[in-house]
């Protein structure tokens, strides 16, 4: 369908503001405006889209990323009354797109969970996968759709061929969501049809092979020996990737360290894994600086695959020490704090084996942390141009 994607919203039907949004998404249209007015309208008139159009819809704002809670909660509410009325590939856009933004609701997806049960015999199994991976990386615990999806989900994957089989490879679900049977058929035909994988997948099996290795070792005792192996010369593979730059938060830590005489390194891979801050005489001692990212949105509870990390290296004798957002932006500009702030996390003891949430926050306190955190960057680097001009001009 030809459209323009600057046409009035306000005269939009479901079809045309469907094929606009996805339109956008692709095109990679980052006009904050733009998305406002699609959101407004989308909303205006969510009682008559289709499940088809509420697929497409979903899928644009999840590629885009296009971040607004308010507009998510009351299609969320929407679609929940017509759940029925959906078939497979609106309800993997769904799941995928709340994954992307990270939106996690938990009511929604015990419904959610028994409308792709109730469709399992006609759900495509590429859209069963990566429902299954939103499900797992959102955390959603529903017991019977995890024990209905174990006891039918290896019959449905040996139906698929490998390039559609390489996106079931991912720790998170591995770890969240399958059982021992279904974890060992999954490490064991990966290993048979490597070579239809990406690097992206590549990455996936390795996190999982160490994941299975360390939190399940029956499962990988149960391997043969071929198959781990297999695994063993992945892990010394080097996967290409794009490399990781520390935040503006980080080098505020490191700065702090350094003023404490710790020596440090900053952002490395260890293994499968980055670490933010490894100190170079405690050699087990490392820091994590956790952003707005490491979060679910518009909550203060972290994220299944950084839960699923922080346990990893814990049982791999690191002794990890977290800095978060939070606490980092109540010291403001003040230096001395931020170092006796960080001199105190330092004497404490390192955190658990489980990462635990902290006590909630409402989601306007942190919308307003997260204005704070804006401004405080945009005033940081004003002071870094403005230092840069007087070095200049001496």
């Amino acid at each position: 369908m030809n459209v323009c994607l600057t046409s009035q919203a306000n005269l939009m039907d479901g079809q045309y503001i469907a094929a606009c949004v996805q339109k956008a998404a692709t095109l990679r249209k980052h006009d904050y405006e733009l998305w406002k007015g699609y959101t407004e309208r989308i909303l205006t008139i969510r009682d008559t889209l289709t499940p088809q159009q509420v697929g497409y819809i979903f899928y644009g704002m999840g590629k885009s990323r296009f971040l607004n809670p308010s507009f998510y909660e009351q299609m969320l509410t929407c679609v929940q009354k017509k759940l029925n009325a959906f078939y497979s590939h609106p309800l993997m856009c769904i799941a995928w797109s709340l994954n992307r933004v990270l939106i996690r609701e938990e009511e929604f997806f015990n419904h959610f969970c028994k409308a792709v049960v109730d469709k399992f015999d006609d759900m495509r199994v590429k859209d069963l996968i990566k429902i299954n991976n939103a499900i797992a990386k959102l955390g959603i615990q529903n017991k019977n759709y995890k024990q209905f999806i174990n006891s039918h989900m290896v019959n449905k994957l040996e139906t698929i061929f490998a390039q559609d089989f390489r996106n079931v490879i991912n720790d998170v679900t591995l770890v969240n969501l399958y059982d021992d049977e279904v974890k060992k058929y999954i490490l064991i035909r990966f290993s048979n049809m490597f070579i239809c994988a990406r690097p992206q997948h590549y990455k996936s099996a390795y996190k999982s092979a160490v994941a299975v290795r360390v939190l399940f070792p029956h499962v990988w005792s149960a391997l043969s020996n071929k198959v781990k192996s297999f695994y063993v010369r992945l892990s010394m593979r080097r996967i290409p990737e794009s490399t990781r730059k520390p935040s503006e938060l980080q080098w505020e830590v490191s700065n702090c360290l350094a003023k404490l005489g710790v020596s440090h390194r900053n952002t490395f891979l260890w293994g499968c894994y980055y670490i933010d801050i490894g100190e170079m005489n405690e050699k087990r001692n490392c820091w994590f600086v956790d952003g707005p990212a490491c979060f679910y949105t518009s909550t203060n509870q972290y994220i299944e695959s950084v839960k699923l990390q922080h346990r990893i290296l814990y049982d791999l004798g690191w002794n990890i020490r977290r800095i978060v957002w939070l606490d980092w932006l109540q010291l403001g500009d003040d230096w001395d704090e931020k170092v006796k702030y960080v001199k105190a996390q330092r004497e404490k003891d390192p955190l658990g084996k489980t990462l635990t949430h902290m006590s909630p926050i409402s989601a306007d306190e942190i919308k307003n942390k997260l204005n704070q955190l804006k401004a405080y960057k945009i005033r940081k680097e004003q002071q870094k141009e403005d230092s840069q001009e007087k070095i200049h001009l001496t």
